[in-house]
């Protein structure tokens, strides 16, 4: 399958927010040493990787147009074109308070709440952003206003257009995956056994759900499995990728990065092997750092080198 646009759809976007202090006393005054801004979302994370790979990306997002700008203006300085479409209120915040000696604490700000008006203008955005052959990445928290059944209508929209659709959210049911008939599906653990009742503690289990995604139409299943790597299915063979221990310094992203890192592959036009390598790779390498943040190039090729492949039909 060949694509020459990659548009990634972000219905609820984020603003990490990362202040340090020298001691955080809590019920007393406390000065930011340096603070530290980042826009993420997980069809954010995974399109800043993409330009960090010089894939041509662009977001189609709802926004919060009172904190907007801090969002928009990352994503312009790092060369990522986006088609905003504005929502009042506010885009959630995560505020992640440091200090030496202690625990981080972490205070959420929720988001904007949805009506009909942006989920209309969301698709003519997305209408305007689409090229004769994109891939359309759908991944992420729903937002306030945007059920299960409203979410799958989008998602449907997207099909009928022909365009293939990669799908990375766990608000939506089997029955619905089976309305979506998404081209690549990238479940974690829990949304494996949410979507088809069958758990990762056996390689059985494991392949009896994967049939069930490719019964409900789904052309590719990579399964994230932590630290125990990956699974790709295309239906026809699965290849895990096995990955080195680490020392974790934060999951955050990973999944983003893993992600990414398949779609470069194919977009590059690598053979399967060398695709799953690069998604195990980046989603291992994305591990070694804090914050949401592409990984590092060098990281990932030192990474690619460790990583043990083994194929079996399905």
């Amino acid at each position: 399958m060949s694509f020459k646009k990659i548009i990634a759809l972000s219905l609820n976007p984020a603003l990490d927010i990362t202040v340090n202090t020298d001691h955080f006393v809590l019920g007393e005054e406390n000065y930011v040493i340096n603070e530290q801004y980042d826009p993420t979302g997980k069809a954010v994370n995974a399109a800043r990787v993409f330009r960090r790979f010089d894939l041509p990306v662009e977001i189609v997002m709802l926004i919060g147009e009172y904190n907007s700008q801090r969002i928009l203006t990352r994503l312009e300085r790092e060369g990522i074109p986006v088609e905003a479409v504005m929502v009042p209120g506010f885009t959630r915040e995560n505020i992640t308070v440091c200090s030496g000696g202690i625990a981080p604490t972490r205070i959420i700000r929720p988001g904007f709440v949805v009506d009909e008006i942006h989920i209309s203008k969301i698709k003519q955005a997305l209408m305007a952003a689409m090229s004769e052959k994109s891939l359309i990445i759908v991944s992420g928290k729903l937002p306030e206003g945007i059920s299960p059944q409203r979410f799958a209508s989008l998602c449907k929209f997207i099909e009928e257009k022909n365009m293939p659709l990669v799908l990375d959210c766990s608000s939506v049911s089997l029955e619905q995956i089976e309305i979506i008939r998404p081209w690549l599906i990238k479940p974690n653990e829990d949304e494996f056994r949410k979507f088809t009742g069958m758990g990762c503690d056996s390689n059985e289990e494991i392949v009896k759900g994967i049939k069930i995604l490719h019964d409900a139409g789904v052309r590719h299943v990579i399964l994230s499995l932590g630290a125990r790597g990956l699974i790709h299915s295309d239906s026809k063979s699965i290849i895990r990728a096995e990955v080195p221990n680490i020392e974790l310094i934060s999951p955050v992203g990973a999944g983003d990065s893993c992600l990414a890192g398949f779609i470069t592959g194919v977009y590059n036009g690598n053979d399967r092997a060398s695709t799953v390598r690069l998604a195990a790779a980046l989603g291992t390498a994305a591990c070694l750092s804090e914050g949401t943040a592409p990984p590092k190039s060098m990281t990932v090729v030192s990474m690619s080198e460790s990583i043990r492949l083994t194929e079996e039909k399905l």
